[in-house]
């Protein structure tokens, strides 16, 4: 593994620093033998924490939440999770649930314009959505609402 992946990081023209962070990594996991199923089990978790994506469902409960500002909670386990509370009611959102990508571009983002309210229990899992029309034409919440896109 480790002289397949030094050849591939120097024919991808890597940066040197990041060949030898990733190379590092290997070493450890080499070390541990893992299988096929064992190293793919291990990235699904690893790639979870080092975005700060919690490993269970979040619950929602008062020692899950900072306060940022008046009215408004940043979840500690899931740093995309707020809560806010809208007309009195206290609504959850997660702000990377949903990356839109117009049409005719593979740039995808996120935005405002559009909220999912969620519930708890909470596991925070991210869509990709390809909207048929621009949002400049017609909004984001109105695609939605009409389905008029596809998941990716």
């Amino acid at each position: 593994m480790l002289e397949f992946a030094k050849n591939e990081l120097k024919l991808s023209n890597e940066d040197e620093q990041m060949s030898e962070d990733i190379i590092d990594i290997l070493k450890v996991l080499s070390k541990q033998e893992h299988t096929n199923f064992s190293i793919n089990y291990l990235l699904g978790k690893l790639n979870r924490l080092c975005h700060y994506q919690p490993l269970s469902p979040l619950t929602g409960r008062e020692e899950e939440w900072n306060l940022i500002e008046e009215g408004l909670w940043q979840n500690n386990r899931c740093p995309s999770v707020f809560k806010r509370v809208i007309n009195g009611e206290e609504r959850s959102y997660d702000i990377d649930s949903i990356y839109f990508c117009e049409p005719d571009t593979d740039a995808y983002y996120t935005t405002n314009r559009y909220r999912e309210y969620i519930t708890f229990p909470y596991f925070p899992v991210t869509r990709r959505i390809k909207l048929h029309y621009p949002s400049s034409e017609k909004d984001i919440s109105e695609q939605m609402k009409e389905k008029t896109y596809d998941i990716v």
